[in-house]
């Protein structure tokens, strides 16, 4: 690291935030896909159905988790290494932390979604 530039480590920086933006829209767009796609075939789901896109749902959602940690692993270490050189960036620890609950909230959802018994006179 010692050979970029602290222009070089910033932009590292904010591609590495903005791959972490870019795994969230994406599962979210996921999410909100399952969840739409679910509800409208949900009389031609079996059970079994059900259960076999809740696994494929939950193993995407554990790449797009794991590929979101990585990214901000990278961006913690370029910060490091920028405020070691001394180039204050705030970490953004409120939107982690935010973000965190939206995805296990948001997963949970969807699973939930995913296996709800509907009813027509529910809708």
């Amino acid at each position: 690291m010692d050979s970029l530039t602290s222009a070089e480590l910033l932009e590292l920086l904010l591609l590495s935030e903005a791959a972490v933006d870019y795994q969230v829209e994406f599962w979210l767009t996921v999410s909100f896909a399952t969840i739409v796609a679910s509800f409208a075939a949900r009389h031609l789901l079996t059970k079994r159905i059900r259960w076999l896109i809740s696994f494929l749902y939950l193993a995407s959602t554990f790449v797009f988790a794991s590929r979101w940690f990585y990214n901000a692993w990278d961006a913690l270490v370029y910060n490091e290494v920028l405020v070691s050189r001394g180039i204050e960036m705030p970490v953004g620890y409120v939107s982690g932390v935010a973000r965190m609950i939206l995805f296990l909230a948001g997963t949970l959802a969807t699973v939930y979604f995913l296996n709800a018994k509907i009813d027509r006179k529910d809708v």
